[in-house]
């Protein structure tokens, strides 16, 4: 069926109008800032101003990704200066800013080349926001610069910018992210399309980076640094190579390698007090750069876990800050109230920095715990915490996989040294270990042991694994998902495809619906209205026969998609019907929707939910012609690969 009503063919223009706007994949997106079209500035980017009205003012707001953060002056005319630690590639600058009352404003923007400032654009704006708002960007003569300069001039007095980007045309590696271990930490980032490889930047201060390896062009979806220092933290970036040269540096991070384990997903936890935007999650989202901040003047707060299964913990690991010169006292326990069991104390100083510290580790009775707690009384405020670890000498099974079979599941994982068994605990309530089939296997079925007589097409079976050592269990896997099906699963969509859509809900964008990661998901505007429509523009038409979505509802049920194939100008209507979907937050992969076979140089789904949430996780196609095909990896966690002196260009 081809479209011909004219009001149809409106509509379908309006959607495809949106896939020109939105800006090029690859860009990073600042979190929460509604229409910033461009990148946050470099890591290790040195601030300065002509002046800022307070100590929670500063330039360095403008580039921290955070618009609810902001630099201020109360005059009608100021500077704001930001010299980048590596030239950076632009074609416009973008602002924002906040209410202050109607006012109109002037917005000078200079470059810095060869150590010579010079005049690159200007804009005036007629301004009375009700609240934070993006300007319209400023163009700029595409270049690289070493450094912006922005001048303000303002009719009101008393000037404010929420943040500072830049809008570049090259495509750029994004998301970057990190997680550590003993001596070595692990990357991966979102790839650039057409990338001959990556090179990676690494040192001991933002923007500072001491070290540099050129990787190829397999190595975005995981790469491991070794022989690093254990407690050392390390600032990261990653960049495009292309021919003989590279494109601006990702969003920098931060980590420290340190042995032992993550606190388990499966748990919940909490605080005596945080502020919203710091709250005591940070603290086990494997990430240095967020942080618990106790909220209040009050220098005492606490921390509180409990898993949902039990953890053999003989030492408790802690990162921490201090914005000032500071005092502490840090108790770690168990239980709450007239139960609670000090377990190890500890007094430290820290020197104000805005570097997190790994502490010495905190030992502790060597046993299971089912809770664990951190009390902290400080000289100053505010608390900070970034991240809690344990260590034990009981190890957990690590890299559990699951691949999905007709009525079954295949498990694999990695060996635990002196094993004599291993117990396989599963059921398909989350979290839950009393509600679970257990059975115990040989040492060697980590190679490949399979669970048959299961449900297909159903809700996920939650899978743990665990050792026995001489007679004696060792730790819990991590809870992984898996889900039999009795039919083929498809493959992921192309790198470099663009992904526009109606609207999406808070951080929940287009993008996730073709990241490659069932734990991201695309979630239309909030509102009465639960559809929503996405648009998939392909660099090449794609030759395929059906498409798969990936999707979660709850509770379970059917849900109306409308697809439709670009072919040249025209949109042909594929498929119109109703679609089974199960509650699978890991990832509900749906049934094949057969399609008409052929080229399709983009696709658009009209997926309506209702009276539910829509969740669109990924959308899968199967190729005429082989693909990039989802593996056995999709429920575990992605085999990292070492560099070594073969991955150097």
């Amino acid at each position: 069926m081809k479209i011909t009503s004219r009001g149809f063919k409106w509509y379908m223009c309006c959607c495809m109008l949106l896939v020109s706007l939105f800006p090029a994949a690859g860009r990073l997106y600042a979190d929460t800032i509604e229409d910033m079209q461009g990148s946050t500035l470099p890591g290790g980017t040195v601030y300065t101003a002509s002046g800022f009205s307070g100590p929670t003012f500063e330039p360095e707001n403008i580039g921290d990704g955070d618009w609810y953060s902001l630099w201020r002056s109360n005059t009608r005319y100021a500077w704001l200066q930001a010299e980048f630690p590596e030239a950076v590639q632009m074609k416009a600058v973008q602002l924002s800013t906040g209410s202050i009352g109607k006012r109109y404003e002037t917005y000078t923007v200079e470059g810095l080349q060869h150590g010579q400032w010079s005049r690159l654009g200007k804009k005036t704006y007629k301004l009375d926001p009700t609240g934070n708002v993006a300007l319209a960007p400023i163009p700029v003569p595409e270049g690289w610069y070493d450094g912006i300069r922005v001048k303000i001039q303002s009719t009101r007095e008393g000037l404010l910018v929420t943040e500072l980007q830049y809008i570049s045309d090259l495509d750029s590696p994004s998301e970057l992210k990190t997680s550590y271990g003993d001596e070595q930490l692990h990357l991966n980032w979102k790839p650039v399309s057409g990338a001959s490889g990556y090179r990676v930047s690494y040192g001991p201060e933002s923007g500072v980076y001491t070290q540099t390896l050129d990787v190829g062009a397999d190595t975005y979806g995981g790469l491991t640094i070794p022989n690093l220092n254990n407690g050392q933290v390390y600032y990261l970036t990653v960049a495009a190579l292309t021919g003989g040269s590279r494109s601006n540096y990702s969003n920098e991070v931060l980590n420290a390698p340190v042995p032992g384990f993550d606190l388990p997903k499966a748990m919940t936890g909490g605080s005596s007090g945080e502020w919203y935007r710091n709250p005591a999650t940070n603290t086990r989202d494997r990430n240095l750069s967020t942080m618990w901040r106790h909220n209040g003047s009050d220098p005492q707060g606490e921390l509180y876990y409990e898993f949902f299964y039990p953890l053999y913990i003989s030492e408790l690991q802690l990162t921490v800050s201090a914005a000032e010169d500071s005092d502490l006292t840090y108790t770690v326990y168990k239980g709450r109230g007239s139960s609670e069991q000090v377990l190890a104390q500890r007094q430290i100083h820290l020197e104000g920095s805005t570097k997190p510290v790994v502490l010495d580790p905190f030992p502790v009775t060597p046993g299971w715990y089912t809770d664990i707690n951190v009390r902290i009384q400080s000289s100053t405020a505010p608390i900070l915490v970034n991240e809690v670890r344990y260590n034990t000498d009981h190890t957990p099974v690590q890299n559990v996989k699951v691949t999905s079979g007709n009525a079954q599941l295949t498990l694999t994982w990695d060996p635990i040294a002196g094993a004599d068994q291993y117990r396989i605990v599963y059921g398909k309530e989350y979290g839950d270990i009393s509600k679970t089939e257990k059975l115990t296997v040989s040492e060697d079925a980590y190679t490949g042991y399979t669970l048959t007589g299961l449900d297909n097409n159903s809700s996920p079976y939650y899978i743990q694994v665990q050792a026995i050592v001489n007679g004696e269990a060792y730790g819990y896997s991590e809870v992984i998902p898996g889900t039999p099906r009795s039919y083929s699963t498809g493959d992921f969509l192309p790198l470099g495809t663009i992904v526009t859509a109606s609207g999406s809900f808070d951080d929940n964008q287009p993008s996730h619906a073709a990241d490659r990661n069932f734990s991201s998901s695309w979630v239309p505007e909030t509102g009465a209205s639960r559809s929503g429509t996405i648009n998939f523009a392909f660099a090449q038409p794609i030759d395929i026969h059906a498409v798969q979505p990936v999707s979660t509802m709850y509770p379970p049920g059917t849900q109306h998609y409308v697809i439709y194939g670009l072919k040249g100008r025209e949109w042909i209507l594929l498929y119109d019907g109703q679609v089974q979907v199960p509650y699978n937050p890991s990832g509900g992969i749906l049934e094949p929707i057969p399609v008409t076979p052929g080229k399709y140089e983009g696709l658009m789904l009209t997926i309506d939910a209702s009276p539910n949430w829509l969740a669109l996780q990924e959308l899968l196609v199967f190729y005429n012609q082989p693909g990039s095909s989802v593996t056995s990896d999709t429920y575990g966690e992605q085999t990292v690969p070492t560099v070594d002196t073969d991955t150097y260009r």
